[in-house]
């Protein structure tokens, strides 16, 4: 749930990112929101009544690049949902994020399958609508395990919206040092660090760009994506609660610094077991996605 992602990018596969939820779609709120006047990135409104369906910044592919690119991601190949729910500045309407959840809800429902929902934002608790927001992420289904970046701001996350909710699995940043990165939020309510500072991610701006940037949006996808891989270890049935428990089970403790009484635990990543890969020789498994026997890559499920 973002600004959107540039499926093109030679980072993704065909067909591994589809759009289930457009705030600017033409069946959604897009003509109006042009008629209107109000263009959401210059020059947003006539390239979609071209027909062009693209992002709206680059932080959403960055964030859908961190769970499954080919070279940066997490779990490579992970098949991805976008939702374009926030314009260029970062800005959404608490209600549409709402709109958004409640999508999800349903998208996860009508499939059946175990899902990770990325939220790689936040609204300070003061803000209008934050409750509904909170009750919308409590209803999701069992089989949705929400993640949150803690936020930005050098404070206590516990203030920001969803990063507080015990329900929601919130991720702070750390350096290559491991150490709490300068701008990650801290405190009791965040679950675990990833690395979040000075990483490669992709970028929107061609169909091969990449730069280096720093935050917590970029550390929760990282998150997200071991729990793809779990989920595609142990099968889509899993309940999110179980990947939930898996992934706090294999932290690595003790080894960050400069917490401010944040949990001292990093992300572990494991590889995705394969039947086919891998042996009692301790070597690791090929990663997914892999080539078959006919030279036809395959996604993970």
């Amino acid at each position: 749930m973002d600004t959107g992602v540039r499926a093109e990018h030679d980072q993704f596969f065909s067909g591994q990112v589809e759009r289930i939820h457009d705030r600017f779609d033409s069946e959604g709120d897009f003509n109006d929101t042009c008629d209107s006047g109000y263009d959401p990135c210059p020059g947003f409104c006539p390239i979609q009544a071209a027909g062009v369906h693209g992002t709206l910044s680059g932080h959403g592919t960055a964030v859908a690049g961190m769970v499954g690119a080919l070279d940066v991601g997490a779990a490579k190949g992970a098949l991805i949902k976008d939702l374009r729910v926030f314009d260029c500045k970062g800005y959404s309407q608490a209600s549409l994020v709402i709109d958004a959840i409640n999508d999800v809800a349903d998208h996860a429902s009508a499939h059946g399958s175990t899902a990770v929902l990325n939220m790689s934002f936040g609204y300070h608790e003061s803000v209008d609508q934050v409750g509904s927001m909170e009750s919308a992420i409590r209803d999701l289904p069992s089989r949705v395990l929400p993640i949150a970046s803690a936020g930005n701001d050098n404070a206590d996350a516990s203030t920001q919206v969803p990063a507080r909710m015990s329900e929601v699995l919130t991720v702070g940043s750390s350096t290559i040092d491991d150490s709490r990165a300068g701008h990650s939020n801290w405190g009791a309510a965040i679950d675990l660090f990833a690395p979040g500072e000075d990483v490669e991610v992709l970028w929107d701006s061609s169909d091969s760009a990449t730069i280096r940037s720093s935050g917590t949006s970029f550390a929760a996808p990282l998150v997200a994506g071991v729990a793809a891989i779990h989920i595609d270890a142990v099968g889509v049935d899993v309940f999110a609660n179980d990947v939930r428990t898996a992934i706090m089970g294999n932290v690595t403790e003790s080894v960050l610094s400069n917490l401010s009484g944040s949990p001292n635990k990093l992300l572990y990543q494991w590889h995705r077991p394969d039947d086919d890969g891998g042996g009692d020789d301790g070597s690791d498994p090929p990663s997914c996605p892999y080539q078959d026997e006919d030279g036809q890559w395959v996604m993970c499920p």
